[in-house]
């Protein structure tokens, strides 16, 4: 015996049992995977009786949901790799990227549906509501979802995050400039970059290790031979090297010519960022204990300086200022060539030396 079965708009035949003794044939089924048009079309079954003397029953089962497939890469919820969604229907799903990412791509929306709730870009690194809304479409589809690894800064950095010899990309939001920052085996985070801070820029509390707006002026091409309470600063025309400053514009106007001892309270180094003391400078070759360790594992340069109108003994030296005064003349620093390390000499303040910052926690 035939028949035919058509499912109602939306549904599809998933399935058709025949009492024993009994045969159904000449159908086709779906699932929500793969709701096809023959499942859900007119079909034509056909009932057999296999000699069989009992009556009975056919039955039908029928689906009316369609499914979206989610492909994922830095992406950690949904962690279902799929969810299905009935004809006319909506559901939805919380999207979270990997810890450290942000969502930065969503596509693959398929015809019939609305996908709303969800915006990419680096602001996006929460969790986010999409909603998945069947308008009646008989349509599955996959949507790709990817995550990318969010900038960090070096402001809100906390050293506590990172692993003892590990190391990371941080960006100075006041400049954009990136540096490598490392646990170093004194336990400490330091940047193994040359500062590149330029002039003409006005630091504040909220981006620079100062309590009070500090004004580094435009790069002069000429430094003071003597002490003044004036920042100093220019590049050194190599991105290796950094900037020179004398160490009133490195201690951000708080190093000045009257300060004879102790350590100065702000610096240009970012936010949660300071100049290190002398003590910490002694400490840290303490760890190393050779100028090739130091030009190793922490990356010292031999960056020179400048004194007057002139730069000295770039490739061949290196100084980097320190926050502690040694007279009202000179204050520490580190100086090393490329066989020795001296930790905690001092220098003439006026000098254009360049500067290292370590983690303020």
């Amino acid at each position: 015996k035939t028949f035919t079965i058509t499912p109602n708009a939306g549904y599809y035949l998933t399935g058709i049992t025949c009492s024993s003794g009994y045969t159904c044939s000449g159908y086709s089924t779906g699932s929500a995977a793969d709701p096809n048009a023959t499942a859900r079309g007119t079909q034509t079954i056909t009932v057999t009786n296999n000699s069989s003397t009992n009556t009975g029953a056919v039955s039908f089962t029928l689906g009316n949901t369609y499914r979206i497939s989610f492909t994922k890469t830095n992406i950690s919820s949904p962690s279902a790799s799929y969810v299905d969604v009935a004809y006319g229907g909506s559901t939805t799903v919380t999207v979270t990227p990997s810890s450290g990412y942000y969502l930065s791509g969503f596509s693959g929306c398929p015809s019939g549906w609305s996908c709303t709730g969800v915006s990419t870009g680096t602001s996006y690194t929460g969790n986010q509501t999409l909603t998945l809304t069947n308008n009646s479409s008989v349509n599955t589809g996959t949507i790709t979802l990817a995550g990318t690894l969010a900038q960090e800064y070096m402001q809100g950095f906390s050293c506590s995050s990172l692993a003892s010899g590990a190391s990371k990309t941080l960006r100075d939001s006041r400049d954009n400039n990136d540096y490598v920052v490392k646990k170093l085996a004194d336990g400490k985070c330091w940047m193994t970059q040359n500062l590149r801070l330029t002039g003409a820029k006005t630091l504040t509390s909220s981006d620079s290790n100062v309590s009070s707006d500090f004004s580094l002026p435009a790069a002069n091409t000429s430094f003071t031979t003597s002490c003044s309470n004036t920042a100093y600063n220019m590049s050194s025309g190599n991105t290796t090297y950094g900037n020179y400053y004398n160490w009133y514009a490195a201690t951000a106007g708080t190093g000045t010519c009257s300060m004879s001892s102790g350590n100065a309270t702000a610096s240009i180094c970012p936010k949660g960022w300071r100049l290190p003391t002398n003590s910490e400078f002694q400490t840290l070759y303490n760890n190393y204990s050779s100028s090739s360790a130091m030009q190793g594992t922490p990356a010292f340069v031999l960056s020179g300086s400048r004194n007057g109108s002139s730069t000295y003994l770039q490739g061949s030296y290196g100084y980097y200022w320190s926050s502690t005064a040694y007279s009202s003349a000179y204050a520490y620093g580190l100086r090393l060539n490329s066989s020795s390390v001296n930790p905690q000499n001092y220098y003439y303040k006026y000098r254009g030396f360049t500067v290292r910052c370590v983690a303020s926690s």
